[in-house]
């Protein structure tokens, strides 16, 4: 303990230039320590950007295939449903015409005349 006594009065008793330079080497040390912790930051979250965005077009690939596949299945049903329609028999036309006819707002009857 009475050697850090001596060395703190020894340095009490230097020119104030001593404590400027070992200021300026304490915040030299500090700039290179932050500028390190720093980069190394980055190069973390740059590998964690480039993973992200990786999954994010994986997904865009995914996306755009499930596009295509419910495209080609609407396609499919619209022409299913547009052969359908055009196989209606004239027997199928007339009972919609009757019905239409005899049915009023679709909740009652009306016997025909």
């Amino acid at each position: 303990m009475s050697n850090v006594l001596e060395f703190t009065e020894h340095a009490a008793a230097q020119n104030d230039r001593w404590l400027l330079v070992a200021l300026a080497a304490l915040c030299c040390s500090a700039v290179v320590f932050l500028w390190r912790w720093m980069v190394h930051d980055r190069e973390r979250v740059a590998a964690r950007l480039e993973m992200i965005t990786d999954r994010h077009i994986e997904a865009q690939k995914e996306l755009s295939s499930m596009v295509a596949r419910a495209t080609f299945v609407i396609e499919n049903n619209t022409r299913a449903i547009t052969d359908v329609a055009g196989c209606l028999s004239e027997q199928a036309r007339a009972t919609a015409a009757c019905l239409q006819k005899n049915y009023v707002d679709g909740l009652r009857y009306i016997p025909p005349k």
